[in-house]
């Protein structure tokens, strides 16, 4: 009996299996379309640093990215908080969040990426 032909690898397995061997630099080489997948380009940043992953992303994945809160938390975490100059808006004015986030990192570092109107809130309350 012929031995079964192993399965053909997918186009994101042979992208994840380069990633892991040379790091950020295969993401160059993988299609936009996989650059702009979720799952795939969360899975790359096992194998390479976040930072790194995230240049490589299409613009519209890292958008959404930088409005994931769980996602902009492990950012502050791994990066450090000059992430939040990236993050969406509506995080950077929610105070439970730049909580959390100061947090992660060094609260007086966070907070300058605090929105306008969340920095003269809290001015305003410790008036």
């Amino acid at each position: 009996v012929a031995a079964q032909p192993a399965a053909e690898q997918t186009l994101a397995e042979a992208g994840l299996e380069a990633v892991r061997l040379r790091g950020a630099g295969a993401l160059a080489g993988v299609s936009a379309e996989l650059r702009g997948d979720r799952e795939f380009m969360l899975a790359a940043s096992r194998f390479c640093q976040l930072a790194e992953m995230l240049r490589c992303a299409a613009d519209g994945l890292r958008a959404e990215l930088y409005a994931d809160r769980e996602f902009v938390l492990r950012a502050v975490e791994e990066i450090g908080p000059q992430v939040l100059a990236e993050a969406a808006e509506a995080l950077r004015a929610d105070l439970g969040f730049m909580m959390e986030a100061s947090a992660c990192s060094s609260a007086a570092e966070a907070m300058k990426y605090a929105s306008p109107e969340l920095l003269a809130e809290l001015d305003e309350d410790s008036e």
